[in-house]
């Protein structure tokens, strides 16, 4: 278990604060012989916001992502909730400052076709309406993801409780011990150019055999590719499922929900052919790495895309340029743009001695200090890094 302090102004995942998710995980590998296959994604509250952020752009780092009552839109201002959390999904305003443009997550759910996930949301929320959880969970059931979504009642669907009151083993069952995957047939990205941050190294432009995904312009893009080349097909996804449960918990021992659900079967075998089927909706540019997909350089292209497309076969000395005006049925993400109510009249919170969005307000330099080591401490470990017990961890 790996817990992580979000480092720079933000809180959402996006730059800094997102980089040091990675920077964590890559540091604990060093330390610790970790399996690099099995690395669930995770999160609570704002939390569940950065997780679900992190496993959408990035899918195949993680095999599973669990996501506990989280928003949908990132407000521009981490510092205040209240009104932000309860109505700025859907007013479109956080307390001072508008939401992030583009960061909206239900529109980017086609990612993870390949990593299965768990939600967990309250019927009675005190502090995320259920609407906004809502919405991911219309999603799921409309589209063929391999999903998990509880809907809690009572006492357990509370902000505070939800994810403390012991209720688990639903989770941990369900994590299971899967490997991530690696080489699927078929990869769907949803390409958003408004959550990379090149100076913190998150630039979100590739999935699995896919890279260098450019949308046509700063809006949001999807791209779909399904290899032929490896003698399997998707199985027909399965109706969701509904059912009733009751968890135990620490402060609530009955703890009813809603159970929706939806598990995929393994692909199924189809004839080997020498083919890429691609579709894309608002993507300019794609690679594709052709031995990954199963294919070789001399690969049929099957093309569907709504404007111009590049493909190149990596290694291949080999890029196709395509144009049209039909997708072949894959749907344009919508770029989420919310209006700032307080344009007409100027953001008064705006300007010296506050920069333009307050939320970026100037911090110590924190990362300058000491790493804290809270206890227990390993026996003579000094707090100062450098000293060999961070580097040389005893078991």
């Amino acid at each position: 278990m790996i817990d992580v302090d979000a480092r720079g102004q933000d809180e959402w995942g996006y730059g800094e604060s997102g980089a040091a998710v990675f920077e964590a995980i890559a540091d604990a590998r060093r330390h610790y012989d970790l399996d690099t296959e099995r690395t669930a994604m995770g999160g609570f509250s704002s939390g569940a916001y950065m997780a679900n952020k992190l496993s959408l752009t990035f899918p195949d780092e993680f095999n599973r992502a669990f996501l506990c009552d989280g928003l949908n839109v990132a407000p521009s201002f981490p510092g205040l909730n209240g009104v932000a959390d309860q109505v700025g999904d859907t007013v479109g305003v956080d307390t001072l400052t508008v939401h992030e443009p583009g960061s909206k997550l239900s529109v980017l759910l086609p990612s993870p076709r390949n990593q299965p996930v768990m939600e967990w949301a309250g019927v009675n929320d005190d502090f995320i309406a259920y609407n906004i959880t809502r919405e991911r969970a219309d999603a799921y059931a409309a589209g063929d993801y391999d999903y998990e979504f509880h809907s809690w009642v009572g006492l357990a669907a509370e902000h505070l409780v939800m994810c403390k009151n012991g209720m688990w083993d639903g989770a941990t069952g369900w994590l299971g011990d899967a490997p991530r995957a690696v080489d699927p047939h078929h990869v769907t990205f949803v390409r958003n150019p408004l959550m990379d941050d090149p100076e913190s190294g998150l630039v979100a432009d590739k999935a699995y055999w896919l890279s260098d995904v450019a949308t046509r312009g700063p809006e949001l893009g999807t791209i779909d590719v399904v290899s032929r080349g490896q003698g399997v097909t998707d199985a027909i996804p399965p109706a969701p499922g509904r059912e009733l449960g009751v968890a135990d918990g620490h402060f609530s021992p009955v703890n009813p929900y809603l159970r929706e659900f939806r598990h995929l079967d393994p692909a199924v075998e189809a004839p080997a052919e020498d083919v890429l089927d691609v579709r894309s909706a608002g993507v300019g540019a794609v690679t594709i790495d052709p031995e990954r997909a199963g294919v070789d350089c001399d690969a049929d292209l099957n093309v569907a895309t709504d404007g111009p497309l590049t493909v190149t076969l990596a290694g291949c000395d080999r890029t196709g340029s395509f144009d049209g005006t039909d997708s072949g049925g894959l749907a344009r993400p919508e770029t989420y743009a919310p209006a700032d109510p307080l344009a007409p009249v100027g953001n008064p919170a705006a300007g010296a001695p506050l920069p333009a969005e307050v939320g970026n307000a100037p911090q110590l330099p924190l990362q300058d200090l000491p790493p804290l080591r809270f206890p227990p401490n390993q026996p003579g470990q000094d707090p100062r890094s450098g000293d060999g017990a961070q580097e040389q961890p005893q078991a």
